[in-house]
């Protein structure tokens, strides 16, 4: 289970998600934690891609999308909202049907994430969870969830990166 720590709004908060393994292939289901500590219990909530036509493909993106973190606060967009003479940081944001991400660079070698959770019964209802964290902590949580895609997702892996999958690039 990838997993990342990083303060929230009164406190430390924790996400996880891992894909679900199952005997008779590929990993159709993920799960996913968050908790508000301290003393916080664990909500858990699963959603399904099965049927999908992009697969783990979006899962995988909004991964990637912690693992390239690090280089967030290097970019610049020529926008100058505030009529301040600078640019405006980028933000990123990756999605999926149940799960959405909005990253930004926060002072310091260090990074904010909004994650919107859908809660399960109503479609436009989520669960919110802030992170402030080192980049290099959403880094190694954006490479630990692509490499537990890959090994849930073995025939999608192949099918949908195979210079990847051959070791013929890293990502």
């Amino acid at each position: 289970m990838a997993e990342i720590h990083g303060e929230g709004y009164g406190g430390i908060s924790r996400l996880d998600v891992r894909p679900i393994l199952c005997a008779s292939g590929d990993a159709a289901e993920y799960e996913i934690g968050i908790v508000r500590l301290p003393g916080g219990q664990r909500e858990s909530f699963t959603f399904s891609v099965a049927g999908w036509a992009s697969g783990h493909t979006s899962v995988w993106l909004i991964a990637r999308l912690f693992a390239e973190s690090p280089r967030l606060p290097r970019v610049r967009l020529p926008i100058d909202l505030h009529c301040e003479g600078r640019g405006r940081l980028a933000r990123a944001y990756e999605f999926c049907d149940w799960l959405r991400v909005v990253m930004w660079p926060a002072p310091g070698p260090a990074v904010c994430a909004d994650v919107y959770i859908t809660a399960e019964s109503k479609a436009k209802t989520y669960h919110r969870l802030f992170l402030r964290t080192n980049a290099a902590e959403a880094e190694r949580f954006g490479v630990a969830l692509c490499a537990e895609i890959q090994q849930a997702a073995p025939s999608w892996w192949t099918s949908e990166h195979p210079k990847l999958a051959h070791g013929e690039t890293e990502y």
